[in-house]
Order: structure tokens, then C-alpha cells, then sequence
């Protein structure tokens, strides 16, 4: 019993360290307030073949938004989160629910393609 609890210590620990080293570098705004977190959501995205045009918005903290065509499905994409809703919420992912930010982002661009393909 014991060793099941260090080893959960153990891989608790490990999630904080990997969650860390993956999303704080990417929080950093540049000097148009975008994050790196949001620049690689949209990357990511594009290299699937998901070209959305998307704005920033938001006057306290900045977000980007795009709104999927022939749909009233949007993307939003925070500095370490990002949703993709509608009529429903078809996707919210924040960034204490993923170890990493790629694990995220993948989530993301797949619901994305999801909705496109049922539009």
C-alpha cells in the first residue's frame, strides 16, 4: 500500500515537472501580446490543413478567435487554454487538464477538424 502511494508521489512529481517545462516558455507573450502557446496552437493547426483567420480579442487578456466557415462553430485559442464552441461546448481544454501543451494543442486541432468535417 505504501509503495502504491510513493508511486503515485513519484508520478505526480514527474506530471508537475513535464507540465512546467511545457507550458511556461509558451505563456511568454511577444510584443503584439500574442503568447507562444497561441502561435503554435494556430501552426499546428495550419499544418494539419486548418487555415482559420483569426483575431485577437479580448481587452484584459488577449485571446485570438476564428470562426469555422459555414458554421457557427468558433476556436479560441487563450495564452495556455483554448475552446472550440458553438451551439455547444465541443471542446475546453485548459492547461492544468494536459501534462503538455502538444497534448492540448493535438486535442484542439482534432475537434477543430471534427467540426469542419460535420459542417
Amino acid at each position: 500500500m505504501i509503495s502504491r502511494f510513493f508511486n503515485w508521489l513519484r508520478e505526480n512529481r514527474q506530471w508537475t515537472i513535464d507540465h512546467r517545462a511545457s507550458f511556461e516558455p509558451l505563456q511568454v507573450p511577444n510584443s503584439d501580446g500574442i503568447t507562444g502557446f497561441q502561435l503554435l496552437a494556430v501552426e499546428r493547426l495550419n499544418q494539419a490543413g486548418v487555415h482559420l483567420d483569426f483575431q485577437p480579442k479580448g481587452k484584459r487578456g488577449l485571446y485570438l478567435q476564428a470562426s469555422i466557415p459555414g458554421t457557427e462553430v468558433d476556436v479560441l485559442i487563450y495564452s495556455v487554454g483554448a475552446q472550440v464552441v458553438g451551439e455547444h461546448n465541443y471542446f475546453v481544454g485548459e492547461d492544468g487538464d494536459f501534462r503538455t501543451a502538444d497534448e492540448l494543442i493535438d486535442k484542439l486541432v482534432a475537434s477543430t477538424i471534427e467540426q469542419i468535417r460535420s459542417a
